[in-house]
């Protein structure tokens, strides 16, 4: 199968996910799901705030840079975030990663190098899974803008 034909069935998969878990005001009939979407048009005027160095993430390159997030829908239990993201360009290194995350890039383009030394540069339409406890680089050729779905199995991400 090729390569883009694969991403395009995860993030099928992943939006499916999305659109069945929520219970939103514009359903049709009281008490069915509606529809969340995940656009990049809904980064529009969130403010960029500096990303910071955390225990799973140290900026390396690009001290400065900025990023922003919209969560577009929480699960009631708060395991489950899907939204889209923003970032300038940084070069970041990644520690234990906290949780299963899902990413699908909109524009742009980033090289993921993990602990092994092998590497790929993902751009437009392509989907990638970074599952919990990744370690590695992750280093924007450009900024970006994503879709993001995760999952965590602690409470508190």
């Amino acid at each position: 199968m090729h390569r883009h034909s694969i991403s395009v069935a995860a993030l099928a998969l992943a939006m499916s996910a999305v659109l069945f878990a929520r219970q939103d005001e514009r359903a049709t009939a009281p008490g069915s799901p509606g529809i969340v979407e995940l656009s990049a048009e809904s980064l529009a005027g969130t403010a960029l705030s500096s990303l910071e160095s955390a225990p799973y993430m140290k900026v390396v390159e690009h001290a400065g840079a900025r990023a922003a997030n919209v969560s577009s829908f929480r699960s009631a239990d708060q395991r489950f975030d899907a939204g889209v993201s923003q970032y300038e360009t940084v070069t970041l290194q990644l520690q234990d990663w906290p949780i299963d995350e899902f990413m699908y890039i909109l524009s742009g383009r980033v090289e993921i190098t993990d602990a092994r030394g092998h590497s790929r540069v993902y751009g437009p339409g392509d989907g990638f899974v970074m599952p919990k406890g990744f370690h590695g680089i992750w280093k924007q050729l450009s900024p970006i803008k994503k879709i993001n779905v995760s999952y965590s199995s602690d409470r508190e991400n």
